[in-house]
């Protein structure tokens, strides 16, 4: 199971995602009312997939935004979403102006396939970094911020835990 918080239409929602071989599920809780919403996905590529929830199927293509925020674009429309820091309010640096070092670890166990930079690298912020392969799926990795990468703790092919360190970005 996967927890974190989001922000849309600027409202902060509780999501917890459970993947399965099969099938998924999410719930999002939002001002106390939660909904869940079973469903099975089926990865195309290059950030398309095919969602099918009961008889309803639709291709959405997720992308990554700027900073920690995600794109889901549906024919019907885009939805954008962003991960809430859950220090940002006790750091006081807000969405637009984080900077010093921001760690990248490990979402869910697997296996590094492929570090995309080197110590010492400026990346962007969003810019993929680390590819870790869990449940036979590749999870690009993304930097946080715009800056240097200052630490590089793992290599490719090396199996990591949830919450391992991968990198280190200094902005």
């Amino acid at each position: 199971m996967r927890s974190q918080e989001l922000e849309h239409d600027g409202k902060r929602h509780a999501v917890e995602l459970r993947a399965h071989e099969a099938s998924s599920s999410v719930r999002i809780t939002t001002d106390g009312a939660t909904t869940q919403l079973d469903f099975v996905a089926t990865r195309l590529g290059a950030g398309r997939y095919l969602v099918r929830v009961g008889d309803a199927v639709r291709e959405a293509h997720v992308e990554r935004g700027p900073g920690a925020s995600v794109r889901v674009r549906f024919a019907e429309g885009t939805v954008t979403l962003e991960t809430l820091d859950p220090f940002r309010d006790k750091l006081g640096r807000g969405r637009g102006g984080a900077s010093g070092a921001r760690k990248v670890t490990a979402p869910i166990p697997g296996r590094v396939v492929d570090v995309l930079v080197k110590l010492g690298d400026e990346v962007t912020a969003g810019q993929p970094v680390v590819v870790v392969e869990a449940m036979k799926m590749a999870n690009e990795l993304r930097a946080p911020i715009a800056g240097r990468i200052t630490q590089l703790a793992v290599s490719a092919g090396v199996p990591v835990e949830a919450g391992t360190l991968l990198l280190v970005v200094e902005g």
